[in-house]
């Protein structure tokens, strides 16, 4: 009877004990969660391994599912996450250097035969006024053929351009005669006459650069461009009774609708300068004397 006492006494109290180590039964006492694992990269050579790469600006998160992952702490695992800055192979990937693209500022104007700017006889209301005259080409698209590597190019692209002749004289030119005609406005005087011209811009250079970095490399690029007249037209800005008045005339003016020349554009890293000559006449044979247009200038912005 004293055993069976003595038993039921010491199962009570392990009982007891027992309900005193259950964790919902004490509030005070908390289990703390098991330290996950960090697992490592697996080494690279193993084999037959499955692996998801996800990029995430210059990282790589790259996760391995393999059946024998050393790398892993946790032997039953068989998946391993791994992060790698992706910098180092992003600069195999650098921006190329643009010869074309970009937005060009220039002064224009036309020389004659002799190569000055001197106005043949009977067409002295052609000088123009290089303080004033302007040239802007937006050069919107540009294709490079590598040659040997980024060392030598062959560039081709397209581009629009806007020039801009602000004749010195008080002169108005007319489009409707059978050669280009101008003649001095003694009613009026004139802020501003000029023949603005429109041209649809095909290039094709060559290209060296003497770096296969754009940014510290010095670049030369020659070559042609063939250009269509899409636009011409004159303006006139004057004041009558302290009213501005802005005359715009739309015609052909004896231009030559197809032009072509060569180009020069020398620079170092995104900087450049650039000149154009035109080994077509301004206007057309017989309808105009034999003008030849540039323009000098440099690139503002590089696409």
């Amino acid at each position: 009877m004293k055993n069976i006492i003595l038993i039921f006494i010491v199962n009570l109290f392990a009982l007891g004990m027992m309900a005193q180590e259950n964790p919902s039964d004490n509030p005070k006492k908390t289990v703390q969660p098991a330290k996950p694992e960090i697992p490592v990269a697996p080494d690279k050579s193993q084999k037959n391994e499955d692996t998801i790469k996800l990029k995430v600006g210059s990282y790589k998160v790259i996760i391995y599912d393999t059946e024998k992952n050393k790398g892993v702490k946790d032997s039953s695992s068989k998946d391993t996450l791994a992060v790698e800055n992706d910098e180092n192979e992003g600069h195999h990937h650098k921006k190329s250097y643009k010869s074309w693209a970009g937005f060009d500022f220039g002064v224009n104007g036309y020389l004659n035969p002799q190569n000055t700017t001197k106005m043949p006889a009977g067409y002295e209301f052609l000088e123009v006024n290089y303080r004033r005259s302007f040239s802007y080409a937006l050069n919107l698209f540009e294709k490079d053929i590598p040659i040997v590597s980024d060392y030598f190019k062959l560039a081709t692209g397209l581009g629009i351009e806007w020039n801009n002749y602000i004749f010195t004289n008080n002169v108005r030119l007319s489009s409707d005669s059978a050669k280009i005609y101008g003649y001095t406005d003694t009613l009026v005087k004139f802020d501003k006459s000029k023949l603005g011209l429109t041209y649809i811009n095909l290039p094709i250079l060559f290209q060296i650069n003497t770096n296969a970095d754009p940014k510290i490399a010095f670049h030369l690029s020659f070559g042609v461009i063939v250009s269509y007249n899409i636009r011409a037209k004159t303006k006139l800005v004057y004041d009558i009774n302290d009213k501005t008045n802005r005359d715009r005339v739309v015609g052909d003016y004896h231009v030559n609708p197809l032009r072509y020349g060569l180009t020069a554009r020398v620079g170092y890293g995104n900087f450049k300068i650039f000149a154009d000559y035109n080994l077509s006449s301004l206007f057309v044979k017989d309808e105009g004397p034999d003008l030849y247009p540039f323009t000098v200038g440099i690139c503002l912005v590089s696409f």
